[in-house]
């Protein structure tokens, strides 16, 4: 049973590194997205649901752009 659990392991590793690979751009650019939509939403004075508004909005517009770009580089 031990040498199974070696091999799953090894498996799971090399399953998890691929899929790190494949979404690795994409999960930078949401986190990045996020965070320089709370820098700068923190940054403006509104009220709870106006700061939720801008919020949504530069992080989907953050992930807009990067995403443009890296499709741009990739090509």
């Amino acid at each position: 049973m031990q040498q199974y659990s070696t091999i799953i392991f090894v498996v799971g590793g090399i399953i998890g590194a691929i899929l790190l690979l494949a979404v690795f751009n994409w999960a930078l650019i949401v986190v990045s997205s996020f965070i320089g939509a709370y820098l700068v939403q923190s940054a403006i004075v509104l009220p709870p649901t106006g700061s939720t508004l801008v919020f949504v909005g530069l992080a989907f517009l953050g992930i807009l752009v990067q995403a443009a770009s890296f499709r741009r580089s990739s090509v």
